[in-house]
């Protein structure tokens, strides 16, 4: 709930910007339905996480997202 901008255009303009270009974002959300989760991959979203967070879930997708990042480089 970002005031006047929602979680995916944020995450637009930041991937559109030169230096948020390659930053993996993972969208955090309360909605928890497979539908949803396809629709954030779909939208540009490098991961998705549902509410509750997962204290092992969350550190592991991080961990996956920058390895995917290394091996690109």
């Amino acid at each position: 709930q970002l005031p006047g901008v929602d979680g995916t255009q944020a995450m637009r303009a930041i991937k559109a910007s030169p230096r948020g270009s390659g930053i993996p974002i993972v969208a955090l959300t309360a909605f928890a339905m497979s539908e949803d989760r396809d629709r954030a991959l779909r939208n540009g979203f490098d991961g998705y996480l549902s509410k509750p967070i997962s204290v092992r879930d969350l550190p592991r997708q991080i961990a996956e997202l920058l390895a995917g990042r290394e091996a690109d480089d």
